[in-house]
Order: C-alpha cells, then sequence, then structure tokens
C-alpha cells in the first residue's frame, strides 16, 4: 500500500534555493520570461543608444540608462537569490506535510496550506522536489534530504500533480 502522507523538515539552503530557480528557468515558459525580459529591455535600449549615435543626437542620459538597464539583467538573478535567501533565513526550519489534500507548510511564521488544485505539476532535481502553479511559478521546494522515504514523495506527487521537467539519471536512486 503506497503511503498517503509524508511529513518533512528541513531548512532552504542558498544551494536549494539557486537550484530551485535554475530549474524553474530551464522548464517553466515564466522562468524563461524572467530571464529574458530584462535582457530584452537592455537590448532595445542599446539599439536606441546605436541609433541615436548613428544620428548625431546620442545624450549621456541615454548611455546612463542602457548601462544601468544592463547592470539590472546581468545582476537581477543574484539579487532575487539572495532576497529568497534571506528570507529562508529568516523563516528557520519548516515543516511540511504532503498528503491526499495537498501541501501544508508551517515555520516561524506561520503557515501555508495548498491544495493540488493550486499545485498543478512539479519537477524533480538532483537534490529537490520543486512544485509549481498552473503559470509556472514556483510554490515551494522540498528538499530530497528531509524525506525520510523518497519514493513515497514521488509517488504522491505522481498521483496528485503532473511531472513537469525530466529528473536527472540518478534523481531516482536513493
Amino acid at each position: 500500500m503506497e503511503r498517503e502522507r509524508v511529513e518533512l523538515v528541513y531548512e532552504l539552503t542558498a544551494g536549494d534555493l539557486r537550484e530551485s530557480f535554475a530549474a524553474q528557468v530551464r522548464h517553466t515558459v515564466a522562468g524563461r520570461l524572467a530571464r529574458l525580459v530584462p535582457w530584452a529591455i537592455a537590448g532595445f535600449s542599446a539599439l536606441g543608444c546605436v541609433l541615436r549615435a548613428a544620428g548625431g543626437e546620442l545624450e549621456a542620459g541615454d548611455v546612463v540608462v542602457t548601462v544601468a538597464l544592463v547592470a539590472l539583467a546581468l545582476f537581477l538573478p543574484r539579487w532575487q537569490l539572495a532576497s529568497a535567501c534571506r528570507r529562508a533565513a529568516r523563516r528557520g526550519e519548516r515543516r511540511a506535510v504532503v498528503d491526499g489534500g495537498g501541501l501544508s507548510v508551517t515555520d516561524s511564521r506561520g503557515g501555508n496550506a495548498l491544495p493540488w488544485t493550486k499545485l498543478t505539476r512539479f519537477m524533480e532535481t538532483e537534490r529537490l522536489f520543486v512544485l509549481l502553479g498552473r503559470g509556472g511559478n514556483c510554490f515551494v521546494a522540498l528538499p530530497k534530504r528531509a524525506a525520510a522515504d523518497q519514493g513515497a514523495l514521488r509517488a504522491l506527487l505522481e498521483r496528485h500533480t503532473s511531472a513537469g521537467g525530466a529528473a536527472p539519471s540518478a534523481a531516482h536512486a536513493e
């Protein structure tokens, strides 16, 4: 008989967050857009600078704005990761319960329950199960190290959601 309830106790690490962000970028439209849009804006600004320079109308403000947009596109992922790490550190230890009704997570700041209707798919990475919503937004990353029985957790997730990304070949080795 398959288990219908899995409990996890963990603290998210910078590595966990980095891996969940990378999985979202690789496997979801929302993740790819989050990386592409800042670069597209910076690219259009740079193109505008080139066109203004060709017409002899380039001003210092044009260059400053373009450099700022390129810097934003370059450093935004690092800032997002640093912000997520600070939030995770403030929240401390998390307790997650995955069962037939969905996922509930409690930590030092309270709790949150998400039914399966909000968690439409998951991705499995080498060290995580990343649960996603309809738009591809990452709702929660569950570290495999926190699951006493990864197979039971995987089976529960597969039963209630759809797998959204290819798992590494070593992912199923426990």
